[in-house]
């Protein structure tokens, strides 16, 4: 669909999966090279999804520790599933998408946390979009009451932000702690991870099935 990118005409912006191949490729390197030196390193998470195409989302799916936005993936269940079972983070930001792109009350963001993708808010340019000192509360606050959201939700939510930040295992564990991790119930957290877990077992059972059947076809003698 595109032309190769040595031949692409640099007067031209270049698609969506040209730059985060690109980004991504370089922060490849120069994290190889922090890591050699025991440097810290740099996460890739780039904005897509906000508008334009999927594939955008699709390249962000192969590339991306985390996305933010993501909001036109509620056009494709495909990656709505690729994403839960990746548990790739989605960082959305309804007051902003209010203002540029999509109306609160049509935001897929409560749509996108009750089939356990691992969705958390976030504030996106806070001068333009916010009216308090205060923007990720703001956040939460309209989004508990207008997605009807409990208390244990937002816990969720907040603790899915500290597994999707770059800190490290150490600092994470602290904020959550152990006996609720992030303020979130057992129940609900063990309810979150069987559900994951048997989609990925029939996931690769079904894998199996079908390898099977094809190997079984290459052994049949005319």
């Amino acid at each position: 669909e595109f032309q190769p990118p040595l031949e692409w005409p640099w007067h031209r912006n270049p698609p969506d999966i040209y730059f985060n191949y690109y980004i991504w490729a370089n922060l490849y390197s120069l994290n190889a090279y922090r890591r050699s030196r025991g440097m810290n390193t740099f996460q890739y998470r780039p904005n897509c999804g906000e508008v334009g195409d999927l594939d955008h989302l699709v390249s962000a799916f192969l590339l991306a520790d985390s996305i933010n936005h993501g909001i036109i993936m509620i056009n494709s269940p495909v990656l709505q599933y690729l994403y839960y079972l990746s548990q790739i983070g989605m960082c959305l930001s309804p007051l902003a998408n209010n203002a540029l792109y999509l109306p609160y009350e049509d935001n897929p963001f409560p749509v996108f946390y009750k089939r356990g993708l691992r969705v958390s808010l976030s504030t996106d340019d806070p001068l333009h979009f916010h009216n308090t000192r205060h923007p990720v509360q703001e956040e939460y606050g309209l989004a508990a009451k207008i997605y009807k959201l409990n208390d244990e939700d937002l816990c969720e939510i907040a603790r899915n932000s500290v597994l999707i930040s770059g800190f490290d295992a150490a600092r994470k564990q602290q904020w959550l702690g152990n006996e609720t991790p992030g303020g979130v119930l057992p129940v609900r957290l063990e309810f979150r991870r069987a559900t994951l877990e048997h989609e990925r077992q029939c996931l690769s059972a079904s894998l199996r099935y079908y390898s099977t059947r094809k190997f079984l076809r290459g052994l049949q003698v005319d």
